[in-house]
């Protein structure tokens, strides 16, 4: 599967109750090799209105500090369970710093609103802070298809 793959079957629809919503990070753990091979910080519940629910947020990489400690690693919680997604409670990584830049702590990848500001940091370092550029450029080499 491909990353995108993976996080599309990981985010829902679950069955869940509503404490859920408390969670801040997702891991999804291979079936195959009972290793974790994604994390997630989870930025926002959506409901069905069936009881089901689904998150979305932003897939980690290498430098955070969940992805580094739980990627590549067994299934932090090894118990049987009908869902490869696994949330997992990291209180060593309540205060993030956010990822813009900005030295603000954040129990998330961002403070609120701070993913818009690193966009335009970008855009105004690479592009003279021409969104249009930007668009321009990302039609012609970004991917293919969304995530």
């Amino acid at each position: 599967m491909t990353t995108a793959e993976v996080y599309d079957a990981a985010r829902g629809w679950w069955v869940l109750a509503e404490y859920a919503e408390a969670e801040k990070f997702a891991v999804v753990v291979s079936r195959d090799t009972d290793q974790v091979v994604m994390a997630i910080a989870i930025e926002q519940w959506h409901h069905d209105g069936s009881g089901r629910r689904a998150f979305s947020g932003t897939i980690l990489g290498p430098g955070d500090a969940v992805y580094d400690t739980y990627v590549g690693q067994p299934d932090p919680t090894p118990t049987a369970k009908r869902s490869p997604v696994t949330y997992v409670e990291a209180p060593a990584f309540d205060n993030l710093l956010c990822r813009c830049g900005c030295g603000e702590e954040t129990q998330s990848t961002w403070r609120p609103g701070h993913d818009q500001r690193a966009i335009h940091q970008v855009i105004r370092a690479d592009f003279d802070g021409s969104v249009a550029a930007f668009l321009d450029w990302y039609q012609e080499h970004g991917p293919s298809t969304p995530h």
